[in-house]
């Protein structure tokens, strides 16, 4: 009787207790409340301070954010399709999924995190992505030119057609990516992780692959440093 009534209470336990799933808490607004009545009554606020703003599933096609602070903010599921962010402040912020052909040139993304976003055709040359988190994102003929994505997580994100020229990724993260078409042209790839990644047809003969990781990368018409490699063609 008292192993039955032992059963009973640690079954009870462990299903009664059952921890349920937290949604993050809405970030705290930290910004300038008049910024944030000029934005809302004119969608767009140029060198505004917006820090720590909650935008979710906002519709914010062509907004003008040049030069705005986001540090911190939540635009998760927000349509920034063809939104001017050049140069804005996103340090931290958890950004939408859709920023295609978005204007993200000299922006500050540290941090950010922009998993599995739509990025096709975005403008983010010269944008600081350091640790940005771009899991899955598609980021096909997007323009990375001189970005800094030092450390950043790319794991299987689609760069196909994207222009990497003198961007630095030293420490990056790019397993199972696909690079096909890519141009990375003098890029620092230095520590890179490019396990499984796709490689086919690049030209890397002036990239710094220092201590980069290859393991199974795939390989076809690929012009490394010491030649071509053709491990992966397709007969």
């Amino acid at each position: 009787m008292k192993k039955m009534l032992l059963m009973s209470a640690l079954l009870f336990f462990t299903f009664g207790c059952e921890k349920k799933e937290i949604e993050p808490a809405p970030p705290i607004f930290t910004g300038n409340k008049i910024d944030l009545e000029k934005f809302r009554v004119l969608n767009s606020c140029e060198g505004c301070d917006l820090s720590g703003v909650d935008l979710r599933d906002a519709k914010l096609v062509r907004t003008d954010f040049r030069n705005v602070n986001l540090t911190g903010a939540d635009l998760r599921e927000a349509d920034l399709s063809k939104a001017n962010l050049s140069k804005a402040n996103l340090r931290d912020a958890d950004i939408g999924t859709y920023l295609r052909d978005a204007n993200l040139s000299g922006a500050n993304l540290r941090d950010a995190k922009i998993q599995q976003a739509n990025l096709t055709g975005a403008n983010l040359s010269g944008a600081y992505l350091r640790g940005a988190y771009l899991w899955r994102a598609n980021l096909e003929g997007a323009n990375l030119r001189d970005a800094d994505l030092t450390d950043a997580d790319l794991t299987g994100a689609n760069l196909t057609g994207a222009n990497l020229r003198d961007a630095d990724l030293s420490g990056a993260y790019l397993g199972e990516a696909n690079l096909t078409g890519a141009n990375l042209s003098k890029a620092n790839l230095t520590g890179a992780n490019l396990s499984k990644a796709n490689l086919r047809g690049l030209n890397l003969t002036t990239t710094n692959l220092k201590n980069a990781k290859l393991d199974e990368a795939k390989f076809c018409k690929t012009q490394m440093p010491w030649g071509e490699v053709n491990d992966d063609c397709e007969e």
